[in-house]
């Protein structure tokens, strides 16, 4: 941070055509500057760079992540940003499995700068353009985890007319079994939604998979579809309430949250049980509990 603030400092002694340009490339002129007259961070940093860069065009794929990283942190000055996904892509391009992730973010962010601004509305299709691609050659290569992440791509979109593309994605991560993606098709299945046609059946049948291996929120949907009947025969105080503690055991904020209500006044030991789980897994929960018991206590409720 010092050495940031000393090159920007530095910056106005250049000449007065360059002092407030700001670039990236004025960055890297302010470390050449500082290392000259001795200032040794300044070089290691300008040692850094240069044996980066020249990693990096020699095609070095570690190297090309590592420069694109040393973009990001100079995010702030203009040009950065597209130095940045001009190395993460020759670096994802080159097999580099950190960047793949990186570059996914990258479109992310870029996505969540334009919204809702007309005036970079071009930018925001370029951009958007650029993350489905990306997405869906690293989704069609099998992967779950990009397939998931193509759904939500599709579900998260501004563009509605997209939407009903991300079941066939969403899907295909689900029948890898990958949890996240369970829960999600079987809440699409709750509501009709993103692709696919209401069907109480299908919903509870992926919640049981994600149920089946433990997962909290799949133990807590399958608990919802027993006790409201949905996909199977309707057993509130049997099958329900037993998926329904196992999920607030397991960690679901919803179903945690509710025990320790429902058992403040009944049994003090379990309900201070599933505060303790709600307050370590999340702290806006905590607080909203902490409320919900203190309005409960004003009431006479307990």
């Amino acid at each position: 941070m010092k050495l940031k603030m000393l090159l920007m400092a530095t910056a106005l002694l250049l000449p007065m055509s360059s002092a407030y340009a700001e670039t990236v490339d004025e960055y890297v002129v302010g470390l050449k500057k500082e290392a000259s007259i001795g200032n040794t961070e300044a070089q290691n940093e300008l040692d850094q760079f240069q044996s980066l860069n020249k990693k990096a065009n020699a095609g070095d794929a570690q190297a090309q992540f590592d420069l694109a990283m040393f973009y990001k942190k100079n995010s702030y000055y203009y040009g950065s940003d597209e130095k940045q996904e001009e190395w993460l892509v020759k670096a994802f391009n080159n097999g580099n499995i950190k960047a793949q992730d990186s570059l996914i973010a990258f479109y992310k962010e870029g996505l969540k700068q334009t919204l809702g601004d007309n005036t970079v509305h071009l930018k925001w299709l370029e951009v958007n353009k650029k993350q489905e691609k990306l997405l869906l050659k690293l989704a069609q290569d099998g992967n779950s985890h990009y397939q998931y992440e193509l759904g939500m791509y599709y579900v998260e979109n501004d563009n509605k007319e997209v939407h009903n593309k991300a079941a066939k994605w969403m899907l295909k991560a689900a029948n890898q079994n990958l949890i996240k993606a369970q829960i999600a098709i079987g809440k699409w299945y709750l509501e009709g939604i993103n692709g696919v046609d209401k069907n109480y059946y299908k919903a509870k049948e992926w919640f049981e998979k994600a149920a089946n291996q433990d997962d909290a929120d799949g133990l807590y949907y399958l608990s919802q579809c027993y006790e409201k009947g949905y996909g199977v025969k309707k057993d509130t105080y049997g099958k329900a309430a037993e998926l329904y503690k196992r999920a607030a055991d397991r960690g679901n904020l919803d179903a945690a949250s509710n025990l320790a209500i429902d058992t403040y006044k009944s049994d003090p030991d379990q309900s201070k049980k599933y505060r303790n789980i709600v307050c370590e897994k999340d702290t806006n929960y905590c607080i909203k509990l902490a409320a919900e018991v203190e309005k409960g206590l004003r009431m006479g409720l307990y």
